[in-house]
This record gives C-alpha cells, sequence and structure tokens, in this order.
C-alpha cells in the first residue's frame, strides 16, 4: 500500500470522528436535575475528622485533603481551565490518581461530561456536594482496560459559570474501601469561593 493511500484513509477517520463527535454533542439537550435535596445523599465535611487535612485554594474554588497527599496545580490545554492533582502513595500503589478539574461552561458543558459517563455504565446518583448542598452527580464503577480493571469514582457539578469534575481513578479487580471513602472524605470539602 503506497503512502498516499494510508494518508488517505487516515484523513478519512479523522472527518468521520470528527462528525460522530459534532453529533453527538449537537443532539445533546440540557437537562435540570429536579430531584428535591432531601432525597439526594450528602457529600457533607462536618463527618470528616479534617485534623491532619490542609487546604488548596485555587480560582473560585477550596479543597482540603489529608496531608498524606501532595498537591500540584496544572492549566488545562488552551489555558481553558485548572486542574488540581493530589498524589498519595496508596494511590501510585494502585497506578490511581486524584484530579479536581475546572472548566469555564462555555468550553465544556456539564451536559457532555454526564453523557460521558452515562455511556461507560458506570453507576450515577444524584448527591448535595458540601456545606452548600450544591447538587451534582456521583459516578462511580469499573472500566475494563487493557491494564484490568479500573475503578472509578466522579463527581460532576456546575457552579457559577464553572463545571467540576472530581475524579479518582485506581487499577483493581475490586473495589478499595478506603480509597473509595478517601474520594468521598476530600470531595465533601470543596467550597465554592
Amino acid at each position: 500500500m503506497t503512502k498516499k493511500k494510508i494518508l488517505v484513509g487516515v484523513v478519512v477517520m479523522l472527518i468521520l470522528s470528527s462528525a460522530a463527535v459534532f453529533l453527538l454533542f449537537k443532539n445533546s439537550k440540557p437537562q435540570k436535575n429536579q430531584i428535591p435535596t432531601g432525597v439526594l445523599n450528602e457529600f457533607n465535611s462536618n463527618k470528616v475528622d479534617k485534623s491532619n487535612y490542609e487546604s488548596a485554594n485555587l480560582a473560585q474554588f477550596s479543597i482540603s485533603y489529608p496531608n498524606s497527599f501532595t498537591p500540584s496545580e496544572h492549566l488545562l490545554s488552551g489555558d481553558e481551565g485548572v486542574a488540581l492533582i493530589l498524589d498519595s502513595e496508596e494511590l501510585e500503589k494502585n497506578n490511581g490518581s486524584f484530579i479536581v478539574e475546572k472548566y469555564p461552561i462555555d468550553t465544556v458543558t456539564l451536559n457532555s461530561l454526564k453523557e460521558y459517563f452515562n455511556k461507560s455504565k458506570l453507576s450515577r446518583e444524584d448527591i448535595s456536594l458540601g456545606q452548600a448542598r450544591i447538587q451534582a452527580v456521583y459516578f462511580t464503577g469499573e472500566i475494563p482496560s487493557l491494564q484490568g480493571s479500573i475503578q472509578q469514582n466522579v463527581i460532576l457539578v456546575s457552579y457559577n459559570g464553572y463545571v467540576y469534575k472530581i475524579q479518582m481513578s485506581y487499577v483493581s479487580e475490586e473495589r478499595k474501601e478506603q480509597l473509595d471513602q478517601e474520594f468521598k472524605n476530600i470531595s465533601s470539602t470543596i467550597n465554592f469561593l
């Protein structure tokens, strides 16, 4: 096969992929979460012992985490948002990551992220997040991969013109209760400024 045929094939695949992504986002319809707050699970930091916690303050939010975690702040591509990465020995042992991402609502929509995680077949639950009891969506479950099973915990929330994605992933054939609880504890401390 000539290089020209390969190049044409690659270009055709890129065009088809771009068209599929365009149609996916074009057909997404805004949804409003109408579930009364009283029936939502609460991720509330009042239940967390924060005596060994530190805080990171970023633009428009702060979050607390155990002092066994190491934070690092990063700009997302094209300066479209900010990410806070929290590393720990336990996450490293499990090839894991804990990331909080903040995007302006005009670059990433809450509905597009919900659609993505709905398609991944994770279980979904509406929650209230933090002391402000902001309505959010919690996804959890396992996604198969070449590395093995990847366990996921994801919270999506839109607040004051920004979309936030709080995500912990780790490689394991089964859930690790300690990591899952740490995700809930840390996530519950988010404070929108």
